[in-house]
């Protein structure tokens, strides 16, 4: 979604209004730093969002997983920044946009096909453990904060 979003021109209206686009670096990396207080602080009561999320169905677990991907608004920051480096976008063709689409599809798709295979039988096979499940919540919040705290200052003031 956000690839097609890139290709018909929003990567040219980030260049001219580059007041917008240090605001949303900045607010990105707020996000991140307010991402990974709350999980750190909030690894807690993570056990009873895990126990919950068990029960919905495949469906219901695809669905939001589409919503969260077409919200990703990360993702239009990325691709406004590498595709215009990468593909002469005036010259592309109807066919290339499909082509380009299908293939962040499939590479994105398998990848978060996998995280969610992975992070399956992460929480079933240490769901005994919860303390494992505690240290990670702490050490990927505190993670988070580094991340946005750096992405923070490399944006050029």
């Amino acid at each position: 979604c956000w690839v097609v979003i890139v290709m018909l021109g929003v990567s040219a209206l980030i260049d001219r209004f580059e007041a917008a686009l240090f605001l949303i670096q900045f607010l990105g990396g707020l996000y991140l730093v307010w991402f990974g207080i709350t999980m750190f602080f909030g690894a807690k009561g993570n056990d009873q969002l895990i126990t919950e999320t068990s029960s919905f169905s495949i469906f219901t677990s695809f669905l939001a997983g589409m919503v969260l991907t077409f919200g990703d608004t990360k993702a239009i920051i990325f691709y406004a920044s590498v595709l215009p480096w990468l593909i002469d976008l005036p010259a592309l063709t109807s066919q290339d946009i499909v082509l380009i689409v299908a293939i962040t599809a499939l590479t994105v798709g398998s990848v978060k096909i996998l995280y969610a295979i992975l992070a399956t039988k992460i929480v079933t096979q240490y769901d005994w453990y919860p303390a494992i499940r505690y240290y990670a919540h702490k050490l990927a919040g505190a993670c988070f904060v580094v991340a946005g705290t750096y992405f923070i200052s490399l944006i050029p003031y």
